[in-house]
């Protein structure tokens, strides 16, 4: 299985006091046979020296120092760059197990997938484990329209780029969006449209962390309004061309602004413009949700939401 090559994209910027925990957490992987490819997105911090000694430790590692273009620019200069078969991504304050490599390398092996997922917990800013965000079993999914429905339902399948291992070759035309929030919307679903086959691994081999001082906690801007213009730029080409997935589009993108408006406003940083739009733009969902199968807790919230 070690015949084939595993890019590892880590787009770094100002992260110098997790950034070792996480390189270490890749060369340390039981699978070998991989290159780690570190874009430095013009650092102000000893990030970008870091990675120049790693690069002097390890021959598989790749500096990469640019002038600072966000995270879409520096994941896109890291798949311009990428030799292997197989790519994965990890955000340079994050760590991940072991084995994750072997793990999803081995499940898309003997379920011959296109894509493997694996599961996440969150850890704190000490690497504290916080809470276990998912329990899903093991699960093959085939055929391109039940992959972006799996998708769309959120069924152990995400929208993040990290967590899953994929084939370079699919991003042949796939970029993401610079200067957008939340990029992965706007994309995953493509990659996700490539795929004939898969694999949702049920064990948690990636560890996200979460900080106070990371970009979705922020104080609230237009710029999250992002994620809304990202599910309906999907909704509009999946619902278009898979007429079956209409309805699951629009409930998707619901969820996704109901997701981020409890999201913010549990943060206390809420902006009534958010509200507004919010309440005019998905009211014409509310009814189709909350007398769906959605749990009372979400119709209650949705409820709140919209009055």
């Amino acid at each position: 299985m070690e015949k084939d090559k595993v890019s590892v994209v880590v787009p770094i910027y100002n992260v110098e006091n997790y950034l070792e925990e996480c390189i270490e957490s890749i060369l340390n992987q039981t699978y070998s046979n991989i290159e780690v490819i570190l874009i430095d997105d013009g650092s102000t911090d000893g990030s970008g020296a870091l990675c120049d000694e790693y690069k002097k430790k390890d021959k598989r590692i790749y500096v990469l120092h640019k002038k600072n273009g966000g995270l879409s620019d520096a994941r896109n200069i890291g798949i311009d760059n990428a030799k292997g078969e197989y790519i994965t991504f990890v955000d340079s304050d994050d760590i991940i197990a072991r084995d994750m490599i072997e793990y999803l390398l081995c499940l898309l092996n003997t379920y011959k997938a296109d894509m493997a997922v694996c599961q996440c917990d969150y850890v704190d800013e000490n690497s504290k484990l916080i809470k276990n965000i998912s329990n899903v079993k093991k699960t093959c999914v085939s055929g391109i329209e039940e992959c972006l429905k799996t998708l769309l339902v959120d069924s152990g399948l995400n929208t993040v780029a990290w967590g899953k291992i994929y084939k370079t070759d699919y991003f042949k035309n796939v970029r993401y969006p610079i200067g957008k929030y939340h990029e992965d919307i706007y994309t995953t679903y493509k990659l996700v449209e490539k795929c004939d086959k898969i694999v949702i691994g049920s064990e948690h081999k990636y560890l996200y962390r979460k900080r106070m001082s990371s970009i979705s906690r922020h104080q609230f801007s237009s710029k999250h309004l992002d994620a809304i213009e990202g599910a309906e730029e999907r909704a509009e080409y999946i619902g278009r061309k898979y007429k079956g997935l209409k309805k699951n589009c629009s409930s998707n993108d619901y969820k996704c602004s109901q997701s981020l408006y409890f999201e913010n406003d549990q943060e206390r940083c809420m902006n009534i413009t958010y509200i507004r739009l919010l309440q005019k733009k998905y009211r014409k969902y509310v009814k189709s949700y909350i007398f769906g199968s959605t749990s009372l807790k979400n119709k209650l919230l949705t409820i709140s939401a919209v009055i």
